[in-house]
């Protein structure tokens, strides 16, 4: 096999014009070689093992159980009202199984690929980013261990029509879906 030719400008360009002026199936006859194709796999297995960072938003609540029982699971939600137009909410549920002892606290976090909302006046961005959205968190529904629940006034857990085990209870860490 001879040596392979130097690489001139000349070169370059050639097959540049070559590669551009090729129909559209045409495939470089480098990249079916042993060499070529090994290549091609250990650059995908790389990009496989790189991880990718995923955009989304973490929702915090922190709960204190001042009742008498444990509870078992929480629904809450964060509710955004944009400052520019209050009529505009929005609203993210989630569902938490938890096991918090009476008088004790719990921090509930979630991670959600859902922002604040997903519709914005054109007036609040003009006030910049910190002001756009007031943010609270109402608690739909607390169930205790024994089987009891307190649930708030005009809130219907079975509009979520959740499957039972979407409420399995957890050992040591908490666990929270986004509804």
């Amino acid at each position: 096999m001879p040596p392979a030719p130097a690489m001139i400008a000349a070169n370059r360009n050639f097959e540049k014009q070559r590669r551009v002026n090729a129909s559209a199936g045409e495939r470089d006859p480098n990249a079916d070689t042993l060499d070529g194709r090994g290549a091609e796999i250990d650059r995908i297995v790389q990009q496989s093992r790189e991880p990718e960072p995923v955009a989304g938003f973490t929702y915090l609540m922190r709960l204190r159980n001042s009742s008498t029982k444990p509870i078992q699971t929480v629904f809450w939600e964060y509710q955004f009202k944009e400052a520019a137009n209050p009529t505009n909410v929005a609203r993210r549920q989630f569902l938490c199984s938890v096991m918090i002892k009476p008088e004790k606290e719990r921090e509930l976090r979630v991670f959600s690929l859902s922002g604040p909302t997903s519709v914005v006046n054109v007036k609040s961005l003009a006030k910049g980013t910190a002001d756009q959205f007031a943010g609270s968190v109402l608690i739909n529904r607390v169930e205790y261990v024994d089987g009891t629940f307190w649930q708030r006034r005009g809130w219907d857990v079975n509009d979520l029509k959740l499957i039972p085990k979407a409420r399995s209870d957890t050992r040591n860490m908490p666990v929270c879906r986004s509804l």
